[in-house]
């Protein structure tokens, strides 16, 4: 690249640039994927009623599940749950 041209303006049309960024709520409402949200009752960084809120707005198919699992973090809950004997557990044939 010449000098010229790294110090020349970028070529990007601003105005088709969104100002906002979308909402989760708004994104999981167009996935049309299968969606499997998880909450934990004592979660540090995302609150039960934000994965409820997320389940309620987001299109078929999708689950929702809430793990009654206190005192951890965010996501050692769901491997040590996962983990456990009264998990039921699948494999892949």
């Amino acid at each position: 690249m010449g000098v010229r041209r790294a110090f020349s303006p970028p070529r990007v049309d601003w105005t088709a640039v969104p100002r906002s960024k979308p909402t989760a709520e708004k994104a999981v409402e167009t996935l049309a994927i299968p969606k499997l949200i998880v909450t934990l009752e004592d979660d540090w960084l995302v609150r039960p009623a934000h994965g409820r809120r997320l389940a309620r707005a987001a299109s078929p198919p999708v689950e929702h599940v809430h793990l009654p699992v206190r005192g951890s973090l965010h996501a050692d809950a769901v491997v040590r749950h996962a983990l456990s004997p009264s998990c039921a557990r699948s494999t892949l044939s």
